[in-house]
């Protein structure tokens, strides 16, 4: 008596069969030779994703901790730490990239940390880089704010708001700076 599904694979020619076996044969050798350590610990996805996507996957997630020990790329791991709330570690990474997009993360994380003056020097070179930023001239800018240099804090946020008027919601600071200019006055 034939097994379940024999008639449909009766139905193939011959090499084309050969090939689903094979491609099965393989995938059991796969999961005996790779399978022991890592189907225990992380189940199959282990064997089907690189570690960068077993890391987005559980950034997605928002489980960031376990995505930070996980990812292989520096950048990725920075940012799962960085939402875990490991700011110093992720400064720590972040040290070594000079890119716009890096000089900003690595401003972030060291504004998390309370270390302002070191946070403005980065988003300084982040708009070195890269000068139509607006997302750096609008941190630069709040942090100016709130260490009470008001001139500056308003030539940044009107740069950054005036390259994206209507952003996410982030309007308040940049209403706030002329009300605190005029009392400073």
């Amino acid at each position: 008596m034939a097994g379940i599904g024999s008639n449909y694979m009766n139905a193939w020619p011959q090499h084309k069969r050969k090939w689903v076996y094979v491609g099965t044969a393989m995938m059991v050798v796969a999961a005996v030779i790779y399978g022991g350590q890592m189907v225990a610990k992380d189940g199959w996805l282990s064997l089907l994703l690189t570690s960068d996507q077993q890391g987005r996957w559980l950034f997605q997630k928002e489980r960031y901790a376990e995505a930070a020990n996980t990812f292989v790329d520096p950048l990725w791991q920075a940012a799962a730490l960085y939402r875990a709330g490991e700011f110093k570690k992720a400064a720590g990474i972040l040290t070594g990239f000079d890119t716009a997009q890096g000089a900003f993360n690595h401003g972030n994380a060291l504004a998390m940390q309370g270390k302002y003056e070191a946070a403005l020097s980065r988003y300084e070179r982040a708009l070195a880089l890269d000068a139509e930023n607006a997302s750096a001239n609008r941190r630069l800018g709040q942090i100016e704010l709130s260490l009470g240099a008001y001139e500056a804090a308003l030539g940044h946020l009107e740069k950054a708001y005036g390259r994206r008027p209507w952003g996410r919601g982030d309007r308040q600071p940049a209403l706030c700076a002329p009300q605190q200019l005029a009392r400073q006055r």
